[in-house]
């Protein structure tokens, strides 16, 4: 793995590569340029990240040209996108200390084997995830709502089917519903839900 920074004034250009050579295949590079600057509220940080390509478990995903503005109470995401194929990672939106704002993930056909391949020992996780998870705001009083839908879903070596993931602010306890059942051949064997 290799970090490399240039800064010159107000710019700031950093590249990262990373290459694990074995197999399954993780190696790329990400490059991102930033404008940096300072007013009465703090440091400024206008990110842009260049279109590369990166291999995550022998896949190829490739990075759009995306720009992430940092303030001192604000993170804005107008756009970010990551693709392989069909599957597709989106970002959008804004956080924020003071205003009411959304963040929000976006998950297209998201091959979740991936976190399996992550974990020391395999849970057999599989399937394809889509739908949104969305950070709300302010900061100091911030939530996730989500609903996600994963198909041909499994976990170790156990089919679920269709398994529905959601989440939802209930405002009259001030607590989130956290809720998840699945669909396998018309019945369905996993129901929870629970609050927060």
């Amino acid at each position: 793995n290799h970090l490399s920074l240039h800064v010159n004034d107000n710019h700031l250009g950093m590249k990262f590569s990373f290459d694990n050579h074995s197999d399954p295949e993780n190696r790329g590079e990400i490059i991102m340029t930033s404008e940096c600057s300072r007013n009465e509220t703090g440091p400024e940080f206008d990110l842009k990240l260049m279109p590369t390509s990166i291999y995550l478990n022998s896949k190829e995903w490739t990075f759009q040209p995306s720009t992430v503005n940092i303030r001192s109470n604000e993170i804005e995401v107008p756009a970010f996108a990551l693709t392989s194929g069909d599957e597709q990672i989106r970002v959008n939106g804004r956080i924020s200390q003071t205003q009411k704002d959304t963040l929000t993930l976006s998950l297209d056909r998201f091959d979740i084997s991936i976190i399996d391949s992550a974990l020391e020992e395999s849970l057999g996780i599989r399937g394809a995830a889509t739908g949104k998870v969305q950070l709300t705001s302010p900061m100091k009083d911030k939530g996730i709502l989500a609903d996600i839908i994963c198909d041909s879903t499994s976990i170790a070596d156990v089919s679920l089917g269709e398994l529905y993931l959601g989440s939802q602010w209930n405002d009259e306890d001030n607590t989130f519903i956290i809720s998840a059942h699945n669909s396998l051949n018309g019945k369905s064997n996993l129901d929870f839900k629970g609050t927060i």
